[in-house]
């Protein structure tokens, strides 16, 4: 097989010149004659232009910058292509353009940001967020920790490799592997959904690998007091002080229709007297935030 020969070098698009005198700095990728051309993203004046070296003039910081720049876009175009032809034999200009693109995204992290996540609303437990949902985030990416390890051999995974096919692979490895509740799974779900939603305000990923995916939601069956179960709870003796400060704590919710959690956040403040005389609570539902 013939050797394939490469060459790559840097120019400015003089026909481009911008409102503030500068020109946009380009690549050029030349491969068995055939070439592609690529934006670097950087510009200068064309009077601080070595068209023979391919470089910026001067002594400045920015010049130095923007030369340390194209250096590292020089040797990572070399790198990739020496690491393209041994793994695949051959190579094109416009592959070799494609790679450089993907290499050139923004290199998130899935358990990176949970994480800086977790670090986020742990200065927000008690305050905008309840303690149990604190915890779910916690052990929903503990779970999707074991999964990347056991299953995948990662100690992470970029944003950029995420598809259905991880999204279902995680949901059959906790069904079925870690043999949890339908219930327990919908929170790693919901957490990860949660986690896509960063990576795509970030601009780590672009499709939702969620869109296909089905969840299979846990069926809750919901149970009502009767009038007659409510009874007995009233009238059932109680000897214990602090079983009985807990039936009333329960009657109190029963009654009213708070949350326990809405309940624990109850002040004097809440209780609003009528011009009747009679007494309502008006608080905010911490999980609606409606007032109730």
């Amino acid at each position: 097989m013939a050797r394939s020969t490469f060459k790559t070098l840097f120019y400015i698009n003089r026909s481009k010149e911008k409102k503030n005198g500068k020109c946009p700095i380009m690549g050029r990728i030349t491969i068995d004659g055939k070439q592609v051309q690529y934006s670097t993203g950087k510009e200068i004046a064309p009077e601080l232009w070595d068209s023979r070296k391919g470089r910026c003039k001067g002594t400045g910081e920015e010049i130095k910058e923007i030369n340390r720049y194209l250096q590292a876009k020089e040797e990572q175009a070399k790198a990739k292509y020496q690491e393209l032809i041994w793994q695949r034999g051959y190579i094109t200009a416009e592959l070799l353009r494609c790679e450089l693109r993907e290499e050139d995204k923004p290199k998130g992290f899935l358990l990176e940001e949970a994480r800086l996540f977790i670090e986020e609303k742990r200065l927000c437990v008690e305050v905008t967020v309840a303690k149990p949902t604190f915890a779910n985030y916690i052990y929903a990416t503990q779970l999707i920790e074991a999964y990347l390890r056991e299953r995948l051999g990662l100690e992470d995974i970029r944003y950029s490799l995420l598809d259905y096919g991880f999204i279902e692979g995680m949901d059959f490895y906790l069904k079925s592997e870690r043999n949890l509740s339908l219930a327990t799974i919908q929170i790693v779900v919901i957490f990860l959904r949660k986690l896509i939603g960063i990576g795509q305000q970030k601009n780590y990923v672009r499709i939702d690998p969620f869109v296909d995916y089905k969840a299979e939601l846990p069926h809750r069956t919901r149970r009502y007091l009767t009038t007659e179960e409510l009874q007995r709870v009233l009238q059932t003796p109680i000897i214990d002080r602090q079983f009985e400060r807990v039936r009333q704590l329960f009657l109190f919710c029963a009654f009213t229709g708070l949350a326990r959690v809405d309940m624990q956040r109850l002040r004097l403040k809440h209780i609003i007297r009528n011009a009747d005389g009679t007494e309502e609570i008006r608080i905010k539902r911490q999980k609606t935030d409606v007032e109730a």
